[in-house]
């Protein structure tokens, strides 16, 4: 029994076992000679199952020998051949459906794919299968696929290097350390003569132990493919998915230029790796489409976009974008605009890029690609409100999708509130398990943004309830969206300058790395010098997030870390090697430490127009405003310091909704100052004003909070001194009055 009583089945060995008790029986029952035993056929690993259909053949041809009740013992294997039938019969009526999941796996449960063993000698295998099952996989609306970036989060707490090969040894640990990873699936391919046998392991991670395993065939490497999405139905049907499910769940075709079926096959697979940002599983891929096509032009250009994304010289990917661009004449309209404007983009020629994909959006606006690719463009242009209104036609052609409606929510917030708070509406409605997982800080983001509308209200207590409700929540949550809640209640705390609440969500956080990081930044935002060069110095030999790396480089420049923070640079220009510009006002920071005045200043003044451009929503903004009007301030050019303070000071709105509220605040408290230098009181005043209120609930040893308290307390001594003089001269005058006394 196992939960569907119209759907029986048995593994071999278990008739096998069975066959072989009962013939002992029936010896002894009907007084037979000899009851020979069925042969046991030896198996692949783990015993697979049958149709109880051929057992009844088996049954049928068992030699027994009856001598005494004759009638009896066929009327007993009679009666059993027709329960078997009926059996078969209720199996084949059910087959649709799957049988009971061999371990506790629910909808949107989570799946680790390890690499598989390549026992075939050939190196094209590595890598390559394993992706191609994830990919499979993650066409089911029920299994979850890890990502990548989540096992990395993991490695960071085993110490482990990034890149470690996640095998059959090292995934259950991963599994158990993650603690939401319910199933593990290993594999491997290997030779039997001419042929490939590949076959796969489920591992309930909790008891290490297998559950089931599945095996295919392949004659020919084309063959590959298709067995392994035979595999992948198999494992889903395993953990629970119904067959209707999987077969609904079959990728299509894409619609493409090619006389190669297998050439399409590849490229399909390639372009849902390179959707899920593991492009160096798509480039092996590709390379086979264009090997069996040359003349397929949407693989050349797809080709070249997987060796870019993996920030390869230039070199490397450019021969493909040109052979794409030079067969684009012979494909359709949908791939010949697409084509063009990557093969611009990708050569930084931006209007003519802009130009090819606004011809694909006008025809064909659904583009997977083409459409993501137009905004960032326009956003790196700084046509933001082309990319806000770009972001809500793409979020209305995808309702459903989460990711699509959160943007276009937060590009529109600052030029169209009101139709913003659709889109908020709609993406707080289409938040799952799985966005929680890929995307904790949009989700923790949805969840403040009340909080950061009453900030900029100047609603601070009802602020401060919704940040402390979203605090209260990170002890209930775990892995990566525990992480992303923290980061988010971090940033928030910081901006209200609540120091000491900051600190203490970043104790909930159990990798070290992070928790050194964002205390990193508490620290500078404190202005706490030892403590900044303690927790940077802990960070000495790791790899830092992708999103932090760059901010980590100013605070180790300023920390007086040189060496490390020259490390860090190298780690972020080799993963940006196109992005020449938006990383000028690091290379600043780091020249300026080296004691070469001008030439960081020109650094950052680079950098900081070009960020200034996309709408300064970046951390780097209000950095590299700081340094350069401090390094202006030091040259004697108040004139020019205050203005680069001014532009970072009408950012405010995108300070708060970018998470760098406090950045923007330490701008503020350094533009009053030079306010007050160049005798402009009253604007400084005006300042130290708001920054009063909007740090009211700040800890008292906030540095502004505790500026602002010296800075009363000399206008109050100044008040003083100036009537402590006045009073004798008021007294000389009445004195002098006739008739005073």
């Amino acid at each position: 029994m196992h939960g569907k009583r119209d759907s029986v089945y048995a593994y071999k060995t278990e008739l096998d076992e069975w066959w072989n008790n009962r013939g002992a029986k029936l010896s002894d029952e009907n007084g037979a000679e000899e009851i020979a035993p069925k042969e046991t056929t030896p198996v692949l690993d783990q015993p697979q199952p049958v149709a109880l259909s051929a057992t009844v053949e088996q049954i049928e041809k068992a030699p027994v020998h009856p001598k005494k009740s004759q009638t009896a013992a066929l009327f007993s294997v009679g009666l059993f051949l027709a329960l078997l039938v009926v059996a078969a019969w209720l199996s084949n009526r059910n087959s649709g459906r799957a049988a009971a999941p061999p371990l506790p796996f629910k909808v949107r449960d989570w799946v680790l794919v390890t690499s598989f063993e390549n026992r075939t000698g050939r190196p094209i295998f590595d890598g390559t299968l394993e992706y191609a099952l994830q990919r499979e996989l993650s066409n089911s609306r029920y299994v979850n696929v890890v990502p990548r970036e989540r096992i990395g989060d993991v490695l960071r707490l085993m110490r482990k290097p990034p890149d470690t090969r996640i095998d059959a040894a090292v995934g259950p640990e991963v599994c158990l350390r993650d603690g939401d990873i319910r199933a593990l699936v290993t594999g491997r391919i290997e030779r039997l003569g001419s042929k490939y046998l590949l076959s796969v392991e489920l591992v309930d991670p909790s008891q290490g132990a297998s559950i089931a395993s599945v095996a295919e065939e392949a004659a020919r490497d084309e063959e590959l493919l298709p067995a392994t999405r035979r595999i992948s139905d198999r494992v889903r049907a395993m953990l629970g998915e119904n067959l209707p499910s999987i077969r609904e769940g079959k990728a299509n075709l894409l619609k493409v230029t090619t006389p190669s079926l297998h050439a399409l096959q590849l490229y399909s697979q390639a372009d849902a790796l390179i959707a899920r940002n593991e492009s160096a599983a798509a480039e092996e891929l590709l390379r086979q489409a264009v090997s069996e096509d040359p003349t397929f032009a949407s693989a050349h250009i797809h080709l070249a976009w997987a060796i870019r994304n993996q920030n390869r010289p230039e070199e490397e990917w450019r021969p493909y974008a040109e052979t794409a661009f030079g067969l684009s004449a012979t494909t359709t309209e949908r791939e010949r605009y697409f084509i063009r404007g990557s093969y611009y983009q990708m050569l930084d020629q931006r209007e003519k890029a802009i130009a090819a994909y606004q011809a694909l959006f006008s025809l064909y606006p659904d583009h997977f690609w083409g459409t993501p690719n137009l905004i960032g463009l326009y956003q790196k242009q700084g046509q933001l409100k082309d990319a806000a209104e770009m972001e809500r036609r793409w979020a209305d052609l995808r309702p459903k999708d989460f990711e699509a409606n959160y943007d276009a929510a937060v590009e529109m917030l600052a030029f169209d509130p009101a139709r913003s708070r659709i889109y908020l509406r709609r993406a707080r409605e289409l938040v799952s398990p799985a966005d929680m997982q890929e995307l904790p800080l949009n989700v923790a983001f949805l969840e403040l943004l009340p909080a950061v509308e009453d900030w900029l209200d100047g609603n601070l207590i009802r602020s401060l309830q919704v940040a402390d409700g979203l605090a209260a929540k990170i002890d209930s949550l775990s892995g990566r969206p525990r992480q992303g809640f923290v980061e988010e209640a971090v940033a928030f705390y910081l901006m209200l300058g609540r120091l000491e609440a900051a600190t203490q969500c970043i104790q909930k956080i159990p990798d070290p790395l992070l928790r050194y990081e964002l205390l990193s930044r508490v620290a500078f935002i404190k202005d706490d010098r030892d403590a900044l060069k303690q927790n940077l110095e802990a960070l000495e030999g790791t790899t830092p997030t992708r999103r932090t790396t760059v901010i980590l480089v100013i605070l180790l420049a300023r920390a007086g870390l040189l060496p490390q923070a020259a490390r860090f640079m190298t780690t972020v220009e080799a993963r940006h090697p196109w992005d020449v510009g938006f990383f000028q006002i690091p290379r600043g920071e780091l020249t300026l430490a080296r004691g070469e005045t001008d030439r960081g200043m020109s650094q950052l003044e680079e950098g900081t127009q070009r960020i200034g451009k996309l709408g300064s929503r970046h951390a780097l903004f209000f950095l590299g405003s700081e340094s350069l009007a401090t390094a202006l301030r030091g040259k004697g050019d108040l004139a020019r310091a205050v203005r680069v303070l001014e532009r970072a000071s009408e950012e405010r709105s995108w300070a708060a909704l970018q998470a760098t509220g406090s950045l923007w605040l330490r701008n503020q408290s350094q533009l009053a100052q030079l306010y007050r230098l160049t005798g402009r009181e009253g604007d400084a005043r005006k300042i130290e004003d708001e920054l009063r209120k909007l740090l009211a609930l700040a800890d008292r040893d906030h540095p502004i909070v505790r500026a602002l308290e010296r800075l009363s307390a000399s206008n109050r001594m100044a008040s003083e001194e100036l009537t402590t003089k006045k009073r004798p001269m008021v007294q000389t005058v009445l004195a002098s009055r006739p008739g005073s006394r």
